[in-house]
């Protein structure tokens, strides 16, 4: 998940000193000297990056220092004077020969990223808190004047710290909106996770933190992205509608995305305080052990309800989702799956509807008995084509399908034998 791409620096900002050498490179002060000799180097974090791990020598406290080559330093100032919450607090930032040095607090915890590949992928009321969370963090950073816009959202830069709370790291390629610049001048950001306008398609702004926020709680539901097609559950729409490649067709403002979450998770436990989720997430495993049929029963039946009580789409978020609802194969768009589907569902139809069926004394049989064989083999192949194909978020409803990949595909096979014995079931009751 750490495909991370930079490009030219045009829009690199530059912050006068008051010592400059005379090729026009920056050199630090005697002041900044001192303040950055008070962090002594303990270990380096990173090995592909300049990060380490530093301690001050006059409190002994942790912190984590950063020299980085690609940055824009009216960001980290910003960031320094203004100490918005839930984000690493910047100590120290000063620029040294076209290198950034930042000095910023250290958060314990563990990233999202980590959580994920140790427990699996989160509930839709857990994934629903998170975004609610980063939407608060945003809406600070948004509202500053100008506004600052993150642009590397994604699993690895959200920290659950060792208190509770979602945090937002890693501003590197965070960037001011600026209402004179048309385009981006560069990208940074994260394959995946980036909008189409930090690819050079438009300017960055607070929409293109919505769109990594969709891609974000879509894989938080899945461990996947969205053209994988695995989730179609009740945040399907509000997802959907963050991830449109036009900027104008997805939430304008952070809080209104909260605002519409909130009103899609209004069910009892949507609403859970930050400790009780990071609770939820650390290894108590054995409590959920003896509780898990339970709490699978309870789950299935809660999906049932909030399936049919679910409010009805606007008719645009209906446009937005009705991919959905064709058959497999389909629902991408792509020729060449089409193609294949189509001549896959062909040949089940001539196998199913050319078939002869005998009984025990191999005599053929004929009239209804026979149509009741093909149309209940048909109605078995197609079943188990659109459940293996999860049509229309089928699967994302049933017990246990949410737990791990690996869970998922027994769970498959198993509901997937269960449509087939029941439509056995059927046809024996139907011709006996």
């Amino acid at each position: 998940m750490d495909d991370r791409a930079h490009y030219a620096v045009d829009d690199r900002a530059h912050y006068a000193v008051n010592d400059r050498a005379h090729d026009g490179r920056i050199t630090l002060t005697l002041e900044e000297k001192y303040q950055l000799s008070l962090y002594e180097k303990v270990t380096r974090l990173s090995d592909d990056k300049q990060i380490w791990l530093v301690k001050n020598i006059e409190t002994n406290e942790i912190y984590v220092r950063k020299e980085l080559l690609l940055y824009n330093f009216e960001v980290y100032a910003q960031l320094k004077e203004k100490q918005f919450d839930n984000i690493p607090k910047v100590i120290e930032c000063v620029e040294e020969e076209n290198r950034l040095i930042v000095i910023e607090e250290y958060i314990h915890g563990k990233t999202l990223e980590t959580v994920m590949e140790e427990h699996g992928v989160l509930s839709e009321e857990n994934a629903a808190f998170v975004i609610r969370s980063l939407c608060d963090i945003l809406h600070k950073l948004h509202g500053n004047l100008p506004p600052i816009i993150h642009r590397d959202i994604k699993p690895s830069n959200i920290i659950f710290s060792s208190d509770g709370v979602v945090k937002l790291i890693d501003f590197n390629a965070a960037r001011e909106l600026r209402a004179e610049q048309n385009e981006d001048t560069r990208l940074m950001g994260t394959r995946r996770f980036a909008a189409p306008e930090q690819y050079g398609f438009g300017q960055s702004d607070p929409r293109t933190d919505i769109y990594a926020l969709g891609i974000t709680f879509y894989y938080m539901l899945t461990g996947d992205y969205p053209d994988s097609g695995k989730y179609a559950g009740k945040y399907y729409d509000i997802i959907t509608k963050c991830i449109q490649l036009a900027k104008e067709d997805r939430y304008p403002t952070v809080d209104e995305l909260r605002k519409v979450i909130q009103e899609c998770g209004t069910i009892a436990g949507s609403n859970k305080r930050t400790n009780d989720l990071h609770s939820e997430l650390a290894p108590k495993r054995k409590l959920a052990v003896q509780n898990r049929f339970y709490s699978d029963a309870l789950d299935f039946i809660k999906r049932i309800v909030q399936f049919a009580l679910q409010p009805k789409s606007t008719d645009k978020q209906l446009a937005l989702g009705w991919r959905r609802w064709l058959p497999v194969g389909f629902r991408t768009g792509k020729i060449w799956k089409m193609l294949i589907a189509a001549l896959g569902y062909v040949i089940i139809y001539a196998l199913c509807f050319s078939g002869t069926f005998t009984d025990a004394d191999n005599a053929a049989y004929t009239g209804f008995t026979l149509w009741a064989f093909r149309i209940d083999a048909l109605l078995m192949l197609l079943g188990c084509v659109e459940l293996i194909g999860n049509y229309g978020g089928v699967m994302d409803r049933l017990p246990l399908m949410n737990k791990s990949r690996l869970l998922y595909m027994i769970m498959t096979v198993i509901y997937t034998i269960v449509w087939c014995f029941l439509i056995i079931s059927i046809l024996a009751l139907v011709v006996s």
